[in-house]
C-alpha cells in the first residue's frame, strides 16, 4: 500500500500543471475510498493504529508541502496576513467572545 501510495505522489509531481488539480482530485478520490475500506476492513485495535498512522501521515504530508494547517478554532497563515482594528473594534485572525465599550459601574454590593 505505501508503493502504491509513493507511485500517487510521484503520479502527481510528474503531472503538467494543468493536469495537477484535476489528477489530484482523482487520487484524494481513490485514497479516500481505500483508507476507508482498510479502516472498515480493521478490528479496534487495528483501527486505533491505523488512525494514529494516517493523522501523522497527513501531518507529513501538509508540512512537506508548505500548506498551513491549524486544528479546531485555530488560525493558519501560507503566506502574508494583515489584521487591522479600527475606531474602537477589535480584530484576530480566531475571536471567541469580545465586547466592545465601557464596562458597566458595579452595583451596591459588588466590587
Amino acid at each position: 500500500m505505501l508503493e502504491r501510495l509513493d507511485g500517487s505522489v510521484v503520479e502527481l509531481e510528474r503531472a503538467a500543471p494543468e493536469q495537477r488539480q484535476e489528477l489530484h482530485a482523482r487520487v484524494v478520490a481513490v485514497w479516500e475510498t481505500r483508507f476507508h475500506d482498510l479502516l472498515e476492513e480493521s478490528d479496534d485495535e487495528s483501527r486505533r493504529e491505523l488512525v494514529r498512522s494516517l493523522d501523522e501521515l497527513v501531518r507529513y504530508g501538509r508540512a512537506s508541502s508548505g500548506e498551513a494547517s491549524a486544528g479546531d478554532r485555530g488560525f493558519a497563515v501560507a503566506g502574508t496576513v494583515d489584521i487591522r482594528a479600527d475606531r474602537g473594534s477589535a480584530a484576530a485572525g480566531v475571536m471567541g467572545d469580545v465586547a466592545i465599550g465601557n464596562p458597566q459601574q458595579p452595583g451596591p454590593g459588588q466590587s
